[in-house]
């Protein structure tokens, strides 16, 4: 593949710019190699390791007798890490001096960085390694070292590649800080929907209750008791067409309230939904039940029949359909789920355990009060989310634009 140069840019290959450096993987049959729970060793990375931007802390550890009967070899803190087997290039920095396996490259400028800045590198080796995977040279699933060695990259000057670096590198930040609030408030939701459903708003007289400290007022019900109606969807496998107007639907298709339905979703006719039919409105809630377990949405009209892996219930009138919303959601029902699930390798909840799950309800104002609150921090949640996709989506402009000179950075 021919790489088209800006003026001021060259092309190079990344054998040229940097001392590429293949890691190892000691005998796993030979116990002294590996460092044992508890024991000094050396940190060692496998491609599992690299989750973030900076490698901290390892799964694994081998010991000095490991390093000195295998082919790893030292990396330093700070040097670019880039994976060439299977999953290709995923990029992070050495956060301590470490050693790596076999499918990953340790990556050190040559020239003490005069040619090539570290940053500037790795943000651009994914893109390179995207434009290999059509260039016969390199093309593959995996790469080797030959290959690692003869990967085109373009870069611009010195200067141009530090700045080009420093830009992306505020918008990365951006990111960061922006998933941790996401982080941030998951967990105060989590703590907020915990209080609020067993201390309610404005008690001050409690009672004690199996599932602990109760506001005196509020009632033991179960899901049997506040719905008019319990079931499961088709137990097996309708006449598919593909221009059916109705969707089958599971609990795959159940993702945080809503109805999802993908490329994936199987359609079928008017005749068989007819056939297969439940009693679903506007106060029906699916949750999944059969391999995914937990999954809520709520019913909106959509064109859908169920499949056995979603169970329904339609909530009576007396109850607010955003506070049963909260009660689904919050880890209680979730761990009644698993606790309570049948079968070894796929899961299963029976209707009946659904029909047990118990919790204790306010009246309906207090409900709408508790699910009002826990909407306010969702919506918060929701505008950090869409904020992070905006920053992402620039981040991948600028990448594009930057890192092809299609933009050039003033220096």
């Amino acid at each position: 593949m021919t790489l088209e140069v800006p003026e001021g840019w060259k092309p190079e290959t990344l054998g040229t710019l940097c001392d590429i450096r293949i890691g190892g993987t000691p005998a796993r049959k030979v116990p002294l190699y590996w460092a044992q729970d508890g024991e000094n060793g050396f940190p060692w990375v496998s491609i599992a390791d690299m989750k973030n931007i900076e490698v901290n802390k390892t799964k694994e550890k081998i010991t000095q007798a490991g390093i000195n009967n295998s082919n790893v070899k030292l990396v330093k803190a700070g040097t670019v890490l880039m994976s060439f087997k299977l999953t290709v290039g995923r990029i992070a920095y050495a956060g301590m001096d470490l050693y790596t396996n076999e499918a990953i490259a340790a990556l050190e400028p040559v020239s003490n960085g005069e040619e090539i800045d570290k940053h500037f590198l790795a943000y651009t080796l994914p893109m390179a390694v995207r434009n290999a995977e059509t260039d016969q040279a390199v093309k593959g699933i995996t790469l080797n070292k030959s290959k690692l060695t003869a990967l085109p990259i373009l870069i611009p000057p010195l200067p141009e590649q530090k700045k080009i670096a420093e830009v992306l590198s505020c918008v990365d930040e951006a990111i960061a800080a922006t998933k941790a609030v996401i982080d941030q408030t998951k967990q105060v939701k989590k703590g907020l929907l915990q209080t609020l459903l067993t201390k309610g708003i404005g008690h001050t007289k409690f009672k004690q209750t199996e599932l602990g400290e109760i506001p005196e007022s509020w009632s033991l019900k179960t899901i049997r008791d506040i719905s008019s109606i319990l079931g499961d969807g088709l137990h097996g496998t309708p006449k598919y067409t593909e221009d059916g107007e109705y969707y089958f639907i599971n609990g795959n298709n159940l993702i945080d309230g809503r109805i999802v339905i993908t490329e994936k979703t199987k359609r079928a006719s008017h005749l068989e939904y007819e056939k297969n039919k439940k009693d679903l409105n506007d106060r029906t809630v699916f949750v999944s039940i059969n391999g995914t377990l937990g999954n809520v949405a709520f019913y909106r009209g959509e064109k859908v029949f169920l499949g056995k892996s979603a169970c329904y219930f339609n909530v009576i009138d007396s109850v607010d359909m955003d506070f049963v919303r909260c009660l689904l959601i919050n880890s209680t029902f979730q761990k009644y789920l698993r606790d309570n699930a049948t079968g070894t390798t796929i899961k299963n909840v029976s209707l009946k355990t659904m029909r047990e799950f118990s919790f204790y309800i306010p009246a309906i104002d207090e409900q709408r009060e508790i699910a009002n609150i826990v909407s306010a921090v969702e919506y918060q949640q929701i505008s950090n989310t869409l904020s992070l996709e905006r920053l992402q989506t620039l981040k991948s402009g600028l990448m594009s634009d930057l890192l092809t000179g299609r933009k050039r950075v003033e220096v």
